[in-house]
């Protein structure tokens, strides 16, 4: 991350203190925006929020303390680090003070330039490991919604599988009914095939046998030197 990409809001109500602080930032490279109120910091973290904000703590009006625990107070603001500054309350307890009002860090005044350059580019640090965890994060989720996409497009096909293979089931179930029904039916016209060829096979037998008394009659007619009529099959 380039320190021109790093933008600080250093807020200090005492002219000197804020000039010399915002020139070496600026001489490090990175950007940086000024002013000298609580009330200032407020409007300027609403119009364009800063990357690190260097709050003074002694500030007329709204102090240091109270624009860090308004500031922690939006979500939006989440990923900004406040850290306050101050030469007035130096001591342990003060300093506890300003880290649990929700600071991300306290520097007590005086402080050599080295010091401080040394302890914002710490603060950067922690801003890059902040956005790379981020974007991290960002990119997993992204991966994780693909997953659940893809597992939930998988579920959808198995599902359709599923349903077509029930539904080709029941066609399979529904043509064996059938062939079931139609080999029924044939057997049917088969037993009644077989009847009737039963009953031909009686009236062949029949006719036979009616052929033969005939001539059995006629040889018994001839002998007697008479003439048999027989009647017509139509007339019953």
């Amino acid at each position: 991350m380039n320190p021109a990409d790093i933008k600080i809001l250093v807020v200090d109500d005492d002219p000197d203190i804020l000039s010399g602080t915002a020139h070496l930032l600026e001489k490090a490279g990175y950007t940086v925006d000024r002013v000298t109120t609580g009330e200032a910091a407020l409007a300027a973290v609403a119009a364009q929020p800063p990357d690190l904000l260097l709050l003074d703590r002694d500030l007329g009006g709204i102090d240091g303390l109270e624009v860090c625990r308004r500031i922690k107070q939006v979500p939006a603001y989440a990923d900004m680090l406040v850290v306050l500054v101050s030469a007035s309350y130096t001591t342990t307890e003060n300093q506890a003070e300003g880290l649990e009002s929700g600071a991300d860090g306290y520097i007590a005044r005086p402080i050599a330039n080295r010091e401080l350059l040394a302890r914002v580019g710490v603060y950067v640090r922690i801003l890059r490991l902040t956005r790379t965890l981020h974007d991290q994060a960002t990119e997993l989720t992204q991966k994780a919604a693909a997953a659940a996409q893809a597992h939930l497009a998988s579920l959808n096909l198995m599902e359709d599988a599923l349903t077509a293979q029930q539904a080709a089931e029941r066609a399979n179930l529904k043509l064996r009914d059938e062939i079931a029904t139609r080999q029924q039916a044939e057997a049917a016209v088969v037993r009644q095939l077989d009847e009737l060829r039963r009953w031909q096979d009686v009236m062949l037998d029949r006719e036979d046998r009616v052929q033969e008394l005939k001539r059995e009659v006629n040889q018994l007619a001839g002998r007697l030197g008479e003439t048999v009529k027989y009647p017509s099959q139509g007339s019953g």
